[in-house]
Order: C-alpha cells, then structure tokens, then sequence
C-alpha cells in the first residue's frame, strides 16, 4: 500500500506547530554486570530539553518524540536510530545536529527509520482537524474528503485528476520547503556551531516564522494547481467551504482578515486564539506517541526495567511483527478518539474568534462562508483509497 504522501502531508504541520517542541521523557539503557549487551536493561531517566537539528530535515519536529537511549543506538518511542553517542549526527541531510537536555549533551549518528515513520503517520487521518491549519488555505486537505467531493459534484475524470495533483502537490510543497530550509540552515551553519542553547533556539523559531511565510506562498500557488481543475462554481464553492472548515479562525489569515477590515486588536486577538489551537493540536498529537503507563509496550517490546522481548544478535532490538502490528492498533484507536477531540475543538476555538467580530462584520462573515456545510467526522479520504487499488 503506497502511503507517501502520509509523511509530506505533515510537513506542514512540522512547520507551523513543532519549532522548538519540547522532548518526552527518554529511557537509558544501564547495561548489566555481565556486559552482555543484548541484556541491557531500560530505566528511566529524565530527559527534558529540545531537539536542534541543525539538519536540513525538519520533518521529525512534526512529532514529539522520547524512546531509549543506548549505545550505541537511539531509540524513537522503541523505533531504532542506529548511532554512536559522541559522533556527529549524520542523519537527516546528513548534517550535524544535537540534544540539549537536563543530562548532558550528547551527539549521535542517527540513521532514520523512514518507513517506519511512514507506517506511524498512515495511522494518521491526513484529511482531518488533526492537520487543520487556520491560518492559511486547507484546499488541499479538503479535496482529499469524499464529503467536500460530492458536495462539490466532480466527476469522475475530475477526481482522478485530482489524486494524482495532490499527491503531486505534496510532493512539490515537500521539496521547495525542505530546500528552502536546508539552505538557510547551510548559510547559517558557522554561526550555529558559535550559539549558546539559548540562541540557537531563537534562531530556530525566527527561522520557523520565516518558514511560515515561504510555505503560504507556495500553498497558494499550489492551490491554484488544484483549482485548475474545477469550474468556477466549484472553485467558489471550495473557497466557502475552506472558510467553514477552518472556522472564524481563518480571520488570522491577513488575506482573510483584510475582507473584514478587522482592527489591529481584532486581528491579534484571533491570532492568539488559533495559536491556542495549535498548541492543543501539538499537545493531542504528543499524547498520540506516549504510552499511557509503563506497562505498555514500545515497537520492539521494550518495557522501562525490563529486557527487550526481541534483542537481535548484534545488539539492537528487532520489531516483533505482532507488537508492531498491536502498536498500530492502538495508534489508529488514539488517532480517532484524537480526531473526535479536535473535532469538538475546531468549533469551540472557531466560536471564540466569532466572538472578537461586530455584528457587521459577522453578517459579512456569513456572506463569506455561503451555504451551511456538515463536515462528517467519518468521511473517507479518497485519495488514500485510490492508491490503495493500485
């Protein structure tokens, strides 16, 4: 089943949500007595610092992220990153990069389970609230339901068009963000090795802010890709239904804000609310990666004070297929109650920018979304359909 597009999807949500975010709690591995190292032993330790890759691969900020550190391998909620503490990180872009954290810094050579991580976010519904960003177009997103498809009565030759555009889309965007970070990463790269933690930090969200602006642009050109396959009706449509799925929190988009005449006070004030949205999308999605107690199981078997049930013959731990399989499960079970969550979210924090407007300005606010639309939380993402037929 081809699921690419799973992990381009959230590069957007990297961007806009996951600057600086704060590490989970991580795991040592204390070897044992006998210096076997297939019998390490995982006690937890704590680890609360931030991840600044100076990598040209931002992608994995998209995640919170905490597992088991050991040598020489690093451990992605239990998922392998095979590397040396004290090296160099060569992972992504094969570039440097470090952990900050309350236990020291340490530096490793990471090599990064792509397909496993692909495998985590296919878990993931790519055209819900989950991946809502309020503050610029989700057209995108919202081709992909087959809800928003009927409603706007496209054909067969048109929504076949359009899996492929999509995932052609997410492709394009993927690339020319991932290239415009590496190379402001790369013009910088002397002046991150000189930076205290605090600074480089700084740094990172200024570049993130930066990040934000380069990724609306090519959203809009991006778009106009897609609208290119609909008729006129069908565009307008789109647009309204656009401003319904992203709610009154749209209006934190200066495009949007700028049909309103909103007031400077009203224009910050919606960008704190959608901000408090994002916040409570990260946090929903940190809860997604983190087991619910220390009885629960990561990929390999792992469990905090006990041996990995699968320890292969060099070391490392291997997957076990069916606590990986268990694992899924259980991701796809948290996705979902995660969706209804925000969900229930979306309407709440979209009712509370409704709230900063003048009654002018919500009738026209009104006029602007058009006709009511019922956005079912159990709609089918067609374009993961379709390439599951292929």
């Amino acid at each position: 089943m081809k699921r690419t597009e799973c992990l381009l999807t959230t590069t957007l949500l990297g961007i806009g949500i996951a600057f600086g975010m704060p590490v989970a709690k991580a795991q040592k591995i204390i070897p044992p007595p006998n210096g076997n190292k297939n019998s390490y032993v995982y006690t937890p330790v704590p680890f609360n610092g931030y991840w600044t890759p100076t990598t040209g691969f931002f992608l994995p900020w998209a995640v919170p992220f905490g597992g088991y550190y050991n040598y020489p391998n690093f451990y992605f909620q239990g998922y392998p990153y095979q590397g040396t503490p004290g090296a160099p990180y060569q992972g992504f872009g094969r570039q440097r990069g470090n952990f900050q954290g309350r236990n020291g810094n340490f530096r490793l050579r990471a090599q990064a389970g792509f397909a496993m991580f692909q495998n985590i976010m296919s878990q993931l519904p790519q055209q819900g609230p989950l991946f809502l960003d309020p503050t610029r177009s989700n057209e995108a997103l919202l081709l992909r339901r087959d809800d928003v498809r009927h409603e706007l009565l496209l054909s067969g030759d048109q929504q076949n068009q359009l899996n492929q555009l999509i995932i052609g889309v997410q492709r394009d965007t993927f690339t020319q963000v991932a290239n415009a970070w590496r190379q402001n990463i790369q013009q910088n790269r002397q002046n991150l090795r000189d930076m205290t933690p605090e600074e480089r930090r700084a740094f990172f969200q200024q570049q993130g802010q930066q990040m934000e602006t380069t990724v609306a642009k090519i959203t809009d050109q991006e778009d106009a890709k897609l609208e290119a396959v609909l008729d006129n009706w069908q565009k307008n449509r789109l647009h309204q239904l656009d401003l319904q799925w992203r709610t009154a929190m749209a209006l934190s988009d200066d495009k949007v804000a700028d049909k309103l005449n909103l007031t400077p006070d009203q224009r910050a004030a919606i960008k704190k609310i959608a901000n408090d949205f994002r916040q409570l999308q990260r946090q929903t999605l940190m809860a997604l990666f983190q087991p619910n107690n220390t009885n629960e199981v990561a990929a390999n078997g792992a469990v905090p004070g006990q041996q990995p049930s699968t320890p292969g013959p060099q070391g490392p731990p291997r997957f076990d297929p069916a606590q990986l399989q268990q694992i899924m499960a259980t991701l796809s079970d948290r996705a979902k109650q995660a969706e209804a969550k925000m969900y229930k979210a979306r309407i709440e924090y979209g009712n509370k920018a409704l709230a900063v407007l003048t009654p002018e300005q919500r009738a026209q606010w009104q006029t602007l979304l058009g006709k009511p639309f019922y956005f079912n939380p159990n709609t089918l993402d067609d374009v993961a359909l379709a390439q599951q037929q292929q």
